[in-house]
């Protein structure tokens, strides 16, 4: 059984890595030729479409009768409240074979649009999520992609920097350059994922004041490298999700967050999360 790989280039690539005999067919930075995806597509019995829907790739693998999976992660749920998109999404959806979902409160969202969808969690990247000391004093980290600044929340962001003005806020994966806010928010621009380990070390909290989010590989990092999480849905797991929340965790001295690290090592576990998805995948194989 060979599986072929549709989606976003980070979480399909890091799929890819995972999952036996798989190939990569088409990402949101690898877009082949009608084509030579055809050649490939037809090489492949089922279709993992996860993070990213490419209209063209994704219908088809429908079209072609491939067995198809589709992995919920985050933003292409909230592309579904779009009239437009939506009708897109259902013609694609008639020939999905099941839907999975990485976040328990887009299981939820997904059945306001009639989607049944089964919870697995998307899988963290090549970061250590080994415990290690904090630094001595306050760092945060954000993830702030230029052009998206509203909906990743960065007027909050500014206005716990101004609050804050001896902590540093480091910003990715925004590009460097010139700017009018304080002089503690830093932007880093994109880091590579073996750099990401060196970032985690130097900071104390991950601040994260999306609009809308699935379970990002970020908060799972964060964690289970035992650092404080604010985030919209902190709720659900690291219990911070409010600026006053933030004010306080950042007037205390750094604390390891040893429960959320606990949390993440047990129920995130990668060959545990692999192994139930490639479950799936046989049963979708055998499936008539």
């Amino acid at each position: 059984m060979k599986i072929g790989l549709i989606g976003s280039e980070i979480h399909a690539g890091q799929m890819n890595k995972m999952l036996k005999n798989s190939v990569l067919l088409a990402t949101n930075k690898k877009q082949p030729s009608i084509f030579n995806f055809i050649n490939e597509l037809k090489k492949c019995d089922v279709v993992y479409i996860i993070g990213f829907f490419i209209p063209k790739y994704s219908i088809l693998a429908c079209l072609f009768g491939k067995k198809v999976i589709v992995h919920w992660i985050g933003t292409d749920v909230l592309n579904l409240h779009n009239f437009k998109i939506r009708l897109l999404y259902k013609t694609l959806l008639n020939g999905v074979d099941i839907n999975l979902c990485g976040a328990v409160w887009l299981k939820k969202e997904l059945k306001t649009f009639e989607i049944n969808a089964k919870y697995i969690p998307l899988i963290t990247k090549d970061v250590s999520l080994k415990l290690e000391k904090n630094p001595k004093k306050h760092a945060v980290l954000c993830y702030v992609p230029k052009g998206r600044e509203t909906f990743y929340g960065f007027n909050k962001i500014k206005k716990i920097a101004k609050r804050h003005p001896f902590i540093p806020f480091f910003i990715v994966p925004y590009e460097k350059e010139n700017h009018n806010y304080f002089k503690n928010i830093r932007f880093l621009g994109r880091i590579k994922p073996k750099d990401m380990n060196s970032l985690y070390s130097k900071i104390t909290v991950l601040l994260r004041p999306t609009q809308h989010d699935g379970l990002s590989m970020m908060i799972l990092e964060a964690l289970g490298k035992g650092k404080q999480v604010c985030w919209t849905y902190g709720k659900y797991i690291s219990g911070c999700n409010s600026i006053n929340d933030v004010d306080k965790i950042l007037k205390k001295k750094p604390k390891l967050n040893k429960k959320g690290s606990k949390y993440v090592k047990e129920k995130f576990n990668k060959k545990k999360i692999i192994s139930e998805i490639e479950k799936v995948i046989e049963n979708v194989y055998r499936s008539n």
